[in-house]
Order: structure tokens, then C-alpha cells, then sequence
């Protein structure tokens, strides 16, 4: 017997961190341009949102055949989605596939990687926070040979350090017959 199959769950781009259609025509006519390798980036106007949202144009002139279009479409939304914590919020992104993306057989890798330099060069990345500091490690505790009993060391408990004073020797007696 078969054993049931589980239910994948899809990570899909949600809906509210999609680019609005209707503000295609606005972007392509700012003319807010990065070409890069595999993706041209559009910079649209930006939103109140506190994430970025992301558009796709694959066109039919550049990409042939729809599986080239669909392809192209995966790679840009899953680098996007790897991504997307980096983008300054409200920034709104539209990425136009090149025909590179598909004739070169662009890695998933290879369309991140261009991505995230064309946001770098177009300053839609915020700066990472720096790395936190490295803590000192605390003091090795000394062997306990070495630890005063009660806490304190010898100068707290017996003040300064004076070296014993020895008795004078007694003057010479001559007639003591012991001498």
C-alpha cells in the first residue's frame, strides 16, 4: 500500500508584497533605470508599506516560448524572495527578464547574485547591522590553593606589611659562667 502523500505547503510571493499592475505604466515612464546582466530593474514610486513589493515582466519578444517566460519568472521571484529582507521598506521593484536569463541557462544562484548587485548600485539595500562585538570571556578563576579563605587577600587582612621585629640581643653579661 501506498502511504498517503503530505501536503506541500507553496512559498508564494504574497499578495501585499506584490507590485500594484496599475502602476506599470507610471514606473516604465519614470525611467528610474539599473540594467543588469540577467534583469533590468525599474525603481517604481515608493509605497508606505514596511516591506518591498516586487513586479515581473517577462516579454514574449525577448523570451520566445511561455516555459522560457515561466523560468524566467520563477528565478526573478525566488531571488527576490531570498532577498527581500535587505530591500529598504517601501521600496517597489519592477524586474524586466532579459533574453541572457534563459539562453545562458541562468543558475538561480547567478539571477541572485544580479539582482542584489543592481539594488546595491541602484541603494535600495539597507546596510547590514554590523556584527555585534565579541564578549570577553570572563576571568579564569584562580586555583583554589591560591584563594584566601575568607575573601580577602593577605594585605586587607593584616594592613601594610611590616617584617617581624626581633628581640635585641641581651648585653653581655661576663661574669655569667653559662657564657
Amino acid at each position: 500500500m501506498d502511504a498517503p502523500k503530505k501536503k506541500r505547503k507553496k512559498k508564494r510571493l504574497q499578495r501585499c508584497k506584490r507590485f500594484p499592475a496599475k502602476l506599470y505604466t507610471a514606473t516604465f515612464e519614470k525611467k528610474k533605470v539599473v540594467p543588469g546582466k540577467f534583469v533590468i530593474l525599474f525603481i517604481g514610486p515608493k509605497s508606505e508599506l514596511p516591506h518591498a513589493q516586487l513586479g515581473i515582466v517577462t516579454s514574449s519578444k525577448t523570451l520566445k516560448t511561455a516555459v522560457a517566460r515561466n523560468r524566467a519568472r520563477r528565478l526573478m521571484r525566488e531571488a527576490f524572495r531570498k532577498e527581500q529582507k535587505q530591500f529598504k521598506p517601501g521600496a517597489r521593484v519592477l524586474l524586466l527578464a532579459r533574453k541572457e536569463i534563459v539562453e545562458g541557462k541562468a543558475s538561480m544562484k547567478e539571477v541572485a547574485a544580479d539582482l542584489k548587485k543592481i539594488c546595491d548600485r541602484a541603494r535600495l539595500v539597507v546596510a547590514p547591522p554590523p556584527p555585534p562585538k565579541p564578549k570577553k570571556p570572563p576571568p579564569k578563576p584562580k586555583p583554589k590553593h591560591q584563594q584566601p579563605r575568607d575573601g580577602k587577600t593577605f594585605a586587607q587582612r593584616f594592613g601594610r606589611y611590616q617584617p617581624p621585629k626581633f628581640a635585641e640581643p641581651a648585653p653581655r653579661d661576663f661574669f655569667n659562667p653559662l657564657y
